[in-house]
């Protein structure tokens, strides 16, 4: 591990890295939201379907039926790709943030070991 200010302020990220990342982290809450989106219209899609398809005894199916009998993989398993792209989505961005949350700590290393420094040559 880097003990030294010179190693630790050569380690850390420069302003461009955390705008590359946030940038990252946008697009990537946007494609999340976009694919929460279109699951969401292909799952209503779904609902619609399984509401106008009579059961086996001839009645309609109720709402609750359609919800726990459908809604999560579809009529054949469609909506499960849809789920996984979603799911990768979602652990991408948790992926990203995690690592702008480092570099705030490696730059709250940074002050602390340059404060540490300032107060050991004040003396």
């Amino acid at each position: 591990m880097k003990s030294n200010l010179k190693d630790i302020i050569e380690s850390i990220p420069d302003f461009d890295d955390f705008m590359k990342l946030a940038n990252e982290i946008g697009e990537l809450s946007y494609n999340k939201l976009d694919l929460e989106n279109k699951l969401k219209a292909k799952e209503s899609e779904v609902f619609k379907s399984a509401m106008k398809q009579p059961l086996e005894n001839g009645k309609l199916p109720s709402a609750s039926f359609v919800t726990n009998a459908y809604i999560h993989t579809g009529f054949d398993g469609e909506l499960m790709g849809m789920r996984n792209d979603l799911a990768y989505a979602q652990s991408q961005l948790d992926k990203k943030r995690i690592q702008l949350s480092i570099y705030r700590d490696m730059l709250e290393v940074f002050r602390t070991i340059s404060a540490n420094e300032r107060n050991t040559t004040a003396y």
